[in-house]
């Protein structure tokens, strides 16, 4: 073999080698990896505890944004009737008073709803003075607005018997006024038995209690009645109960239409006893963790939505209560009925921390 064909027959060589070199390189991508392939358990992923200091976390929107919005809770129960077009109204005249995101949140009871103020997810609510009174005193909530309904922001609890059992009045129709103490007035009930209207009724059960209690006036086991109407009922008809109570100051429930069946009711069923006016109605109410500057615009813009044209009417379809006034209010207006119904709970401890017998 000649120079020329050997130097040929090398560089042939070198070509096939290189080639072969190249094509034993290629890359093959991770995703194409064999689905057997055990590389990641041969390899584990690294893993680093971070630092906690190198963490950044995610800024909260501020509360009344569009991403973390004002929440309007309050309970709608059986037989409420809301206008959801009024409230729609009420919350967007809100939302542009106040230049705040407001929502609302609806709840079938009070044990959620309460819940969730509890655990800061409601800001503004709308409450009874039952439920009002506890949330307050645990300083999860401030009260801003009292309605006014039917004509007066407070009103009573009232006593009432059957005209032919006897009993004492003390009360003057004439100039709508209690004329001696409950001490006096209620020491004649005595070991007798009332009608209530729920237990949860401020007036019908709550504050009288309260007051019988603190009259050291000892009663026998009541009976629930549901309504106002029931209770006048059972007292006309006699063997149910001896007396009863129910809400005054704010309407007359013998008037009620459920008992236009009766006419003489009136005649037949007397008031024995009225208490102050110190039932607050319906309230507005913040959370106490809303900024002040918040609350006060949140206060002025309901106030002035209720005194334009037409806004009681708005307010009282979009919540279902008879609305004819909104006024400030603070603690102090809770004071008396929250002293009455701390004298209600302390004795219910009591008789919960007695032993009992075995």
């Amino acid at each position: 073999m000649n120079l020329k064909s050997n130097s040929k027959f090398c560089a042939l060589i070198v070509i096939l080698i290189n080639l072969i070199l190249i094509e034993s390189c290629v890359f093959t991508p991770a995703n194409q990896m064999s689905p057997d392939s055990n590389i990641t358990e041969r390899f584990p992923k690294a893993t680093r505890t971070p630092d906690p200091k190198s963490i950044t976390p995610s800024p909260t929107p501020p509360l009344g944004s569009s991403l973390n919005p004002l929440i309007f809770g309050f309970v709608v129960t059986d037989g409420l009737e809301i206008d959801e077009e009024a409230l729609a109204q009420l919350i967007s005249l809100l939302s542009s008073e106040s230049n705040q995101n407001i929502y609302v949140e609806y709840y079938a009871s009070y044990e959620p709803l309460i819940s969730d103020i509890q655990d800061g997810a409601v800001h503004i609510t709308w409450l009874p003075p039952q439920i009002l009174i506890p949330l307050e005193n645990q300083h999860y909530i401030k009260p801003a607005l009292l309605s006014n309904h039917f004509g007066v922001y407070q009103y009573s609890t009232q006593i009432l018997a059957n005209i032919d059992q006897g009993y004492q009045s003390y009360y003057d129709p004439i100039v709508n006024q209690t004329t001696e103490t409950a001490a006096i007035a209620l020491a004649q009930f005595e070991g007798l038995r009332p009608c209530w209207v729920d237990t949860d009724s401020i007036s019908g059960y709550l504050l009288p209690t309260a007051i019988f209690l603190q009259n050291n006036i000892e009663l026998a086991e009541g009976v629930i009645t549901k309504n106002p109407s029931s209770t006048i009922r059972a007292l006309i008809i006699g063997g149910i109960c001896d007396f009863g109570a129910t809400y005054g100051g704010n309407g007359d429930p013998r008037t009620a239409s459920s008992l236009t069946d009766i006419p003489d009711v009136m005649g037949k069923i007397e008031i024995i006893w009225r208490s102050d006016p110190i039932i607050p109605n319906y309230t507005i109410a913040f959370h106490a963790d809303i900024s002040d500057s918040t609350q006060s615009e949140l206060e002025k813009s309901f106030q002035t939505i209720s005194n334009s044209l037409d806004g009681y009417q708005l307010f009282s379809a979009a919540l279902g209560y008879e609305i004819n006034g909104l006024e400030p209010c603070g603690p102090p207006t809770f004071e008396p009925l929250r002293e009455f119904l701390d004298t209600l709970n302390a004795n219910q401890k009591n008789a919960t921390d007695e032993p009992q017998e075995e």
